[in-house]
């Protein structure tokens, strides 16, 4: 049985991925991963902070390796700064499991940065792009038992009401026609605070919600719910 690490950006296609993974016959999951912005303390356009990102690996009982990336990196720093941390990292692994649904370019990219090592990059939910299927990967989130919420929203592709709503099925009823189910294309991201496989629970108390401005292939202007959170008794 091969040893795998997810990588882990603390919304639900990650941990469907994990979900996946454990179910699996052929890998045993023995870690996360992270990468987070330095300067902010955030997983980047997902606006996390690295700090409830702990919460969700004390919350699984996994390890978590963090890699910060400093602002402006380009792809050949990131393969770097990736490769070595991983290397370096005293957790022994066979493979990487990503939650990318869509091969837009990101899964070529992955394969790519992995191209010269023994590591093998698993894909378990890659799909065609089209809107059915990603729709059965929500309606699989959701019948899982993973519980996450609209952490950050394009103010482009939704309206300032669904940021910070629950990630459920009358959720994806009153998505406007044209967002993907999974927010494939950039529309919304989220944060898991439950799922079968957590051991405790995370409780959260939504703050205030504030605006931020990404650039990432187009300019995003995002709406983030800002909140607490702490693990369950």
């Amino acid at each position: 049985m091969k040893r795998v690490i997810i990588s882990w950006s603390s919304g639900k296609d990650s941990a469907l991925t994990l979900h996946r993974m454990l179910q699996s016959d052929h890998y045993q999951v023995v870690g996360l991963f992270t990468t987070y912005s330095a300067e902010k303390a955030l997983v980047p356009i997902q606006a996390t902070p690295i700090e409830y990102v702990r919460l969700q690996a004390q919350a699984m009982d996994l390890p978590l390796l963090e890699i910060a990336m400093d602002n402006g990196t380009s792809n050949g720093q990131y393969q770097q700064t990736l490769l070595t941390a991983l290397h370096t990292w005293d957790l022994d692994f066979d493979a990487i499991a990503f939650g990318d649904i869509y091969n837009n370019g990101i899964v070529d990219f992955r394969r790519k940065v992995f191209a010269d090592t023994e590591i093998e990059c698993v894909f378990p939910l890659l799909k065609e792009a089209t809107c059915k299927e990603s729709l059965d990967i929500a309606a699989q989130i959701i019948e899982s038992g993973v519980q996450a919420m609209l952490q950050s929203i394009n103010l482009k592709h939704l309206s300032p009401e669904f940021c910070g709503e629950i990630y459920h099925d009358e959720l994806l009823a009153k998505l406007p026609e044209q967002v993907d189910p999974c927010g494939e294309e950039g529309e919304f991201h989220t944060f898991v605070f439950d799922a079968p496989f957590f051991k405790r629970k995370i409780i959260i108390e939504p703050l205030d919600q504030v605006h931020q401005h990404y650039h990432h292939g187009s300019d995003m202007n995002m709406l983030v719910q800002r909140f607490a959170a702490q693990l369950a008794d």
